[in-house]
């Protein structure tokens, strides 16, 4: 039997897909994007026949020790990219759902915005039975990856001018990963080809041609927020007027 709950209307959250029926429940209910965060194990074989579903294995140790930045930003950037898609899902799950997947969950709540009150109590009120062990980890991570609440037009000047140009910076860092992960995947698969590996060869080349589409969706981001620096300097010395909440 699945066991897996929604947290939101499009991030569910749960335990590991241990048969079939356990796949084809999470596809029966809209799941098109997994992160399966679990050490020993991958969702991958599992889902391989599912081609709308796409899995990021990103997997640690329940182990109590501290999970680095450089976990969450994995999960995070993936599930930011799949939920900026009209009608994209996200199941992100561990073993037993309980720690590693929920503490993941969490860190894609606050990497939208959410406070950390509001992101447990949804957590928890859709698993009650969830630890979230590395709650502070996530917290941590998020600060330090430059995600959380976008400052509005009620804060000061200085902290709007310093998130936004901290939020260029980090989609420019995301696009030059995305640009040379995609030229790696890119070189594999001719080799592939070369080797007679054609099914292998697409692949390889299918996930190079999204990570250079993330690529240049994270420039494009990046270029708003410097643009978003530029317009409040103007504004600043009354040259333009131009509102944040009207950027597109």
């Amino acid at each position: 039997m699945s066991d897996f709950s929604f947290v939101t209307e499009r991030l569910a959250v749960g335990a590991a897909l241990q048969s079939q029926s356990d796949v084809e429940a999470i596809v029966a209910a809209g799941i098109t994007h997994v992160i399966d965060c679990r050490k020993d194990f991958n969702d991958t074989a599992s889902l391989a026949c599912h081609r709308a579903v796409t899995v990021l294995w990103d997997g640690t140790a329940d182990d109590g020790q501290p999970k680095p930045p450089a976990w969450f930003r994995k999960g995070i950037e993936f599930a930011l990219y799949a939920l900026a898609q009209p009608h994209h899902k996200i199941y992100v799950h561990c073993a037993a759902g309980v720690n590693r997947g929920p503490s993941m969950a969490y860190a894609i709540l606050r990497a939208q915005g959410l406070q950390s009150t509001t992101a447990e109590r949804l957590i928890r009120t859709a698993r009650p039975i969830v630890g979230l062990r590395y709650k502070a980890d996530a917290d941590r991570a998020v600060s330090k990856l430059g995600y959380g609440r976008a400052p509005s037009l009620q804060d000061g000047f200085a902290t709007r001018i310093a998130f936004n140009r901290n939020q260029a910076s980090r989609f420019q860092g995301i696009a030059k990963r995305r640009h040379a992960q995609a030229a790696d995947l890119a070189r594999k698969s001719l080799a592939a080809q070369k080797n007679g590996r054609p099914v292998l060869a697409s692949k390889l080349l299918n996930r190079s041609l999204w990570l250079k589409a993330a690529a240049g969706r994270a420039t494009a981001r990046a270029r708003l927020h410097r643009n978003r620096v530029a317009w409040l300097l103007q504004d600043r010395r009354g040259q333009v007027e131009r509102p944040l909440d009207n950027d597109k």
